[in-house]
């Protein structure tokens, strides 16, 4: 009898402890999960609210790439006399918007920080030692990250060769030629995960904190992932327990998790499919302040 009641309670304990998010194990501090919010343009677009444990810290935007109606596009900085959001305002006429926010950080001239390119043309052509990741939006819409510690950083097909801007002068200026000619954007930032591992050392600093996640999904279609997390935070805590939530829970391989910039420049906003700005889904600066500007659009 003894022994059948102890079988008994190994067994509902097991039970017990499988029925868990797998991503608890690994989430010391967060125990990362969603509630669906909202679906958009037939699904192509999921808003969840974010939450750790049953408390909510804020929300995550699905961008499902696979059918290549989801777009991205990046303003990096002024042009021809019209600030960020002059010219996010001219071009977004005619344009289904699913979200604006701020990319990267800004140096003290009201430069993107590190090397900048917008739309072929040079912004800042100094390199951050200190940011890992190269991040390339494509004119078609696509969102490329680099991990610019790798020898092979990038691989441009065009001219059939891999380069590192980081690495010398001269594959900087082959990088940035062939930018201009394909009227490529590109900026830095921090890389926190690349290729499913690992890429930043522990930051215990607390505060707000907005990530992107490029990866690929199970049936090897390309998602884009906003996370806006609304609480203070260490960015060392949070990414890992949203890689871990990705990886482990909803099968995501992590091709690269960047961090962008929600401090000083906390501007982000999310819109509905008739256009209407969510009340509930956004940052505390206002548009006009922006110094770059990441933005996402259904075509």
């Amino acid at each position: 009898m003894k022994t059948t009641l102890l079988f008994i309670f190994i067994y509902l304990s097991l039970e017990l402890f499988t029925s868990q998010s797998k991503s608890a194990l690994y989430a010391q501090t967060f125990f990362v999960n969603e509630r669906f919010y909202t679906s958009l343009y037939s699904g192509d677009v999921i808003i969840n609210t974010l939450r750790n444990g049953s408390a909510e810290i804020g929300h995550s935007l699905w961008l499902n790439r696979k059918n290549g109606n989801v777009k991205a596009k990046y303003f990096a900085h002024t042009e021809n006399g019209k600030s960020v959001s002059e010219r996010f305002n001219q071009w977004k006429t005619g344009r289904k918007i699913i979200l604006y926010c701020s990319g990267a950080y800004t140096t003290s001239g009201d430069l993107p920080e590190g090397l900048t390119i917008d739309n072929g043309n040079l912004v800042n052509r100094n390199i951050n030692g200190t940011t890992d990741a190269l991040v390339v939006v494509e004119a078609v819409g696509g969102i490329r990250i680099a991990d610019m510690d790798r020898n092979d950083c990038i691989s441009l097909q065009s001219i059939n060769r891999s380069v590192n801007p980081r690495f010398s002068s001269s594959e900087r200026q082959i990088f940035i030629n062939w930018a201009a000619r394909q009227k490529a954007t590109v900026f830095q930032t921090n890389l926190l995960y690349y290729d499913d591992t690992r890429k930043f050392g522990d930051v215990s600093d607390k505060a707000e904190r907005r990530i992107l996640v490029v990866g690929i999904k199970s049936d090897n279609s390309v998602v884009h992932i906003l996370f806006n997390i609304e609480p203070s935070v260490s960015l060392t805590e949070i990414s890992e327990a949203l890689f871990n939530y990705l990886r482990y829970d909803k099968e995501i391989n992590v091709v690269g998790m960047i961090n962008l910039d929600p401090g000083a420049r906390d501007i982000f906003q999310a819109y509905n499919s008739n256009g209407l700005p969510y009340s509930d889904i956004n940052g505390t600066v206002s548009l006009s302040k922006a110094s770059n500007l990441l933005v996402y659009y259904y075509q």
